[in-house]
């Protein structure tokens, strides 16, 4: 009975342990992160400086690796204009893609 009742309840963990790692896994996948919309000042060489809609002008570092699209298409950093309205996705305070115009930046 007791050697029953023992391994009851490590099947019950491990199914538990399980369970937790997938969700984690899926939490991370599903990750968005954030976007904020505002207007550019300048970009290139690397570095997005852009007014938020609070006013406030702030910087990125914007890495190879970040996505920018303008209109749906594949653009350069360089591309990006003065005045430009554009849409910003962060995820952990780093720059995943940068979009101006039609479409939405992508999860990554």
């Amino acid at each position: 009975m007791m050697y029953r009742s023992l391994m009851s309840l490590l099947v019950v963990l491990a199914i538990g342990v399980f369970v937790s790692a997938n969700a984690e896994d899926k939490g991370d996948k599903g990750d968005k992160g954030e976007v904020h919309t505002g207007v550019v000042v300048s970009a290139g060489s690397g570095k997005l400086s852009m007014t938020g809609e609070d006013g406030k002008e702030h910087s990125h570092d914007i890495g190879a690796d970040v996505k920018v699209k303008i209109d749906g298409e594949e653009a350069k950093l360089e591309d990006l204009k003065a005045g430009d309205k554009i849409r910003v996705r962060t995820r952990e305070g780093k720059v995943v893609a940068v979009m101006k115009g039609k479409g939405k930046p992508k999860k990554e």
